[in-house]
C-alpha cells in the first residue's frame, strides 16, 4: 500500500465515539474501498471488543451486519482488510489507546499507484472520501500521507515526541502537517479562522467541517506536494505547531518535514 489516511478521535471531544467509529468504517468501505468491492474483491474483518478479549473474525457477508453493529460500542481494535492473493490492497482500522485519557486512531491504507496520485480528479476524490468519513465527528487531528504508515505524525517523529506527549495535547496544538491536514476548531481559531487560512495562499483547498474544524489540502495532487508547497504549509500553520527543530530518523525514511522551528518559522 502507498496511501495512509488518519484521524485522531478523543472520547472527551466526541462522547458518541462508537457512532464516529461506525461511520468511519461504513463510509471508508463504500468510499476508499468501494472500487475494490465493486471489482469483486472480498473483505474480511477482525474485532477485539475490549483489550483482553479474544479476536472475532467476520467474513464478507457478516461485515454489514454483525461487525458494523459491534462498532457502536467503540471497540479496542477493529480492522477490515481487502486482499488479492497475498497482496493487501486496502484496509480500514480503528485502534484505541488509554494514555492519560481515551483516544482512538481511525485510519485507512490503500494501494493507489503513482499515476493515480498524480491525477487531480483522483486526488480530489480521496479528499472527498475523507471529508465524508469524518462527517460531524470532532476530530482532534488528521492527515493523508504517502508511504508513511506510522500513527505518529511527521513532527511526532522529527521532534522525538512520545504518545503521552502528543495525544493529550491534541486540540491545543497541531501535531504535524501533511499533503492533507485535518485541523480541529481550536487550531482554526488560533490561525485566524477559515477565511484567513483560505487567503494565505498556502492551500489548494480549505474545506470547513461541521465540527468547526477544517480539512486543508495543500496541492491539487499528492505528487504535487513538493518541498516548496510543504514550506508554505509549514509557515501558514507554524503558530499552531509544536516548537523545536525536527531531525530525520532513519527508522522512518518516508517522513517529510520542513527543516525549521515553528517557534521562529525558520
Amino acid at each position: 500500500m502507498d496511501l495512509y489516511v488518519e484521524i485522531q478521535l478523543s472520547q472527551t471531544r466526541s462522547p458518541a465515539c462508537g457512532s464516529a467509529v461506525s461511520r468511519w468504517f461504513r463510509s471508508s468501505m463504500s468510499g476508499f474501498l468501494g472500487g475494490l468491492t465493486d471489482a469483486g474483491i472480498p473483505l474480511a474483518a477482525t474485532l477485539v471488543r475490549r483489550e483482553d478479549d479474544p479476536s472475532e473474525i467476520f467474513d464478507d457477508g457478516e461485515i454489514a451486519t454483525g461487525f458494523v453493529q459491534a462498532l457502536e460500542v467503540c471497540p479496542f481494535w477493529a480492522q477490515v482488510d481487502a486482499y488479492s492473493g497475498d497482496i493487501q490492497l486496502g484496509r480500514v482500522r480503528s485502534s484505541w489507546s488509554s494514555i492519560g485519557s481515551d483516544y482512538s486512531t481511525l485510519s485507512v491504507g490503500m494501494q493507489c499507484g503513482e499515476d493515480a496520485l498524480a491525477d487531480r480528479a483522483y486526488c480530489s476524490w480521496i479528499v472527498d472520501c475523507l471529508v465524508d468519513a469524518i462527517g460531524d465527528t470532532d476530530a482532534a487531528f488528521g492527515r493523508i500521507e504517502y508511504k508513511q504508515f506510522s500513527d505518529r505524525s511527521n513532527l511526532d517523529i522529527g521532534l522525538r515526541r512520545r504518545p503521552r506527549e502528543f495525544l493529550c495535547k491534541a486540540g491545543d496544538i497541531l501535531r504535524g502537517y501533511a499533503w492533507v491536514t485535518v485541523c480541529p476548531r481550536e487550531v482554526i481559531s488560533m490561525l485566524g479562522g477559515i477565511a484567513s487560512i483560505s487567503s494565505s495562499g498556502a492551500f489548494f483547498r480549505v474545506i470547513p467541517l461541521p465540527s468547526g474544524g477544517a480539512v486543508l489540502q495543500a496541492s491539487e495532487s499528492l505528487s504535487g506536494y513538493t518541498d516548496d508547497v510543504m514550506e508554505r504549509v509549514f509557515l501558514a500553520l507554524a503558530p499552531a505547531l509544536p516548537s523545536g527543530m525536527p531531525k530525520s530518523d532513519p527508522a522512518f525514511p518516508s517522513v517529510r518535514f520542513f527543516p525549521g522551528d515553528a517557534l521562529s518559522g525558520l
